[in-house]
């Protein structure tokens, strides 16, 4: 009875150890203050949301039309779908299956985040001030440098904002979703962006943070 006892005992600070450690890994690091980041799904499209406080825009030629924004979202996304007026299957074949052009979208948000989307899902995520800083080091490398400025090439799809020729390929293991979870990554998050090409895979390794 009492080996019983013991292996019980001993089963139990084994678990509250693993489950201790699991934390610790899957814990955003801590280098300062704290502050959050969130993680909007739109359907199957997802984006970066950031508190207009927290991120400089100065290297868009038009950074003046973001001022006095509460939040500022980005996206990533195929340039010809994204940009289409009635996208269908003739633009989202190519698309997911050869490498294409991209596009970056950004918005000006002037309400709280649920409020302003309240058909999608916001995901909160809380991340160190260096983190942040990574974060926006991987959003500004993806926008592409023409002619030594990145300009506005049309109206975003929603809300206020622009679109912005992107740097980086799109393709079926390069979606929005993917870009999302490479973000994170960068910021030295713990994701698996090859893992990830689809809002519910996304999902899945960012609700574990969500607060």
């Amino acid at each position: 009875m009492r080996l019983v006892l013991n292996s019980v005992c001993c089963y139990s600070i084994i678990k509250i150890l693993l489950l201790f450690i699991t934390s610790l890994l899957y814990a955003p690091q801590a280098y300062g203050d704290n502050t959050y980041i969130y993680v909007v799904i739109h359907d199957f499209h997802s984006g970066i949301a950031i508190k207009k406080s927290d991120i400089s825009l100065n290297y868009l030629s038009n950074v003046m039309s973001f001022e006095n924004a509460k939040y500022i979202e980005i996206g990533f996304g195929d340039k010809r779908y994204y940009m289409s007026e009635n996208p269908g299957f003739s633009t989202g074949v190519p698309a997911i299956l050869l490498p294409t052009k991209s596009i970056m979208h950004v918005v000006k948000i002037s309400q709280p985040l649920k409020q302003t989307f309240p058909y999608s899902r916001v995901f909160n995520i809380p991340v160190s001030q260096n983190q942040l800083r990574l974060l926006l080091q991987y959003i500004r490398n993806s926008f592409l440098i023409q002619n030594n400025e990145i300009s506005p090439i049309g109206n975003s799809l929603y809300l206020e904002g622009n679109f912005y020729n992107g740097k980086l390929k799109f393709h079926l293991f390069n979606t929005c979703n993917t870009w999302v979870a490479k973000a994170l990554k960068h910021a030295g998050l713990n994701i698996n962006p090859s893992l990830v090409n689809t809002d519910n895979a996304l999902i899945d390794q960012i609700a574990k943070w969500n607060n």
